[in-house]
């Protein structure tokens, strides 16, 4: 059977909530939400889990650090230049170009990590600009429920638009 994806919009908070509760109970494989800032409830309703991209930034941080590490040491053993007495490794100056390599690293993975890994980048739902305004939205992907009952609780509950792609 193919899935049915459809995106309800609503201006009103407390009546996306409860469509949201709703839909959620019937139990759809996958429900994206979109909402103009942060919202406790919602994340307490839908109960996902954290997102591994942080552990991604983390690793990138910690290897572009040792690589940062390992490529001045290297070059400095490999190259000696020893001026007036003063050690060969000197952390110092080392540590900006570590630091440099640990923000790099840190940023390349974790954007490729959100191009690959997040939900809304692989959902192929259309965004709506009034989502960052004023306005709700609740995505919901499903093969086993038909479209023409998630609109019908999507507009019972007071969706401004319903959307079927």
């Amino acid at each position: 059977m193919a899935k049915t994806r459809i995106l309800g919009i609503f201006d009103d908070y407390d009546s996306f909530i409860r469509a949201l509760r709703e839909l959620k109970e019937i139990d759809p494989e996958r429900i994206l939400t979109y909402t103009p800032v942060p919202y406790h409830e919602v994340e307490e309703i839908l109960d996902e889990r954290e997102s591994p991209i942080r552990y991604v930034t983390l690793a990138g941080g910690l290897l572009g650090f040792g690589l940062g590490a390992w490529l001045t040491i290297y070059t400095a053993e490999a190259y000696p230049l020893i001026v007036g007495g003063k050690p060969l490794i000197s952390i110092p100056p080392y540590l900006i170009i570590a630091f440099e390599l640990t923000i790099l690293l840190a940023t390349v993975l974790t954007a490729i990590a959100y191009f690959t890994i997040s939900p809304i980048s692989r959902s192929g739902v259309s965004y709506d600009p009034s989502f960052s305004e004023d306005r709700f939205g609740i995505s919901i992907e499903s093969s086993d429920i038909g479209s023409e009952q998630l609109k019908e609780i999507m507009e019972r509950h007071g969706a401004v638009e319903v959307r079927i792609q």
